[in-house]
Order: structure tokens, then C-alpha cells, then sequence
């Protein structure tokens, strides 16, 4: 499914107003182990019986940048593709900024154009 510039950015705001609902001071003696053990944790989150968060970032994962993951953190564990959506997830909720945020909303639509040119040149 391709998305419109509009509808990345709702996705992507969503996404982050969900990661901020996150208290993870609440959270006592829990410990993330890596940044994929986050994602698992963050993916089963819902708010107010919508969407989960794994959800709105399966639905943006086509645009999200994919990232070189060394062995020291995965390995062969888990498919490429949640590799990504996990360091993409981290990488959100990291972003502490307005100008990193703009900066994750940048990247994602820089893809979203550049596959979208892709399917042009595809059906022509």
C-alpha cells in the first residue's frame, strides 16, 4: 500500500505520541536487554482500543531507513526487516528534539518519494 505524504505523517505522529505515553519509570525492574526486546515490549501497546504500536509501524515500514546491525547486536536472530522496525522504534523514541523529529519525518518521506519514482518508472 502506498501511502500520501499526509497519511506518513499521521502515522508517524501517532507512532510517537504513543512512544511518549510510554512511562517507563513506571515500569520497576523491568530491563531491556537490547533495542529488539523494546520493540517487543512497545509493538503490543494500544491506545484507546485502537491500532497497536507494532501495527501503525507495520504500516509504515516500507518508509522507515534500514540500518546496518552489527552481529554484536542480533546476529541471525530475528528477520532483517524487524531489525529495522526495532532501531527505527528506538530511534523515535530517542529522538528527544523538534529537530530530530523533523529530521526521522525527513528520512521517512525522502523514501517515500524516492519509492514512489520507482513505481512510475516501473509502469512506464
Amino acid at each position: 500500500m502506498q501511502l500520501s505524504n499526509r497519511q506518513l505523517e499521521l502515522y508517524l505522529n501517532r507512532i510517537k505520541e504513543m512512544l511518549c505515553m510510554i512511562d517507563l519509570q513506571a515500569l520497576h525492574n523491568v530491563i531491556f536487554l537490547n533495542k529488539y526486546s523494546f520493540y517487543v515490549f512497545a509493538r503490543g501497546i494500544r491506545r484507546d482500543k485502537g491500532q497497536s504500536l507494532g501495527a501503525l509501524v507495520d504500516a509504515v515500514s516500507s518508509y522507515i531507513p534500514r540500518t546496518v546491525i552489527g552481529p554484536e547486536e542480533y546476529g541471525n536472530a530475528f528477520p532483517e526487516d524487524e531489525n529495522a522496525k526495532s532501531e527505527f522504534l528506538y530511534m523515535l523514541h530517542a529522538a528527544s528534539t523538534p529537530a530530530q523529529w523533523q529530521e526521522i519525518k525527513l528520512m521517512c518521506e525522502t523514501i517515500r518519494l524516492l519509492k514512489s519514482r520507482q513505481d512510475v518508472l516501473v509502469k512506464s
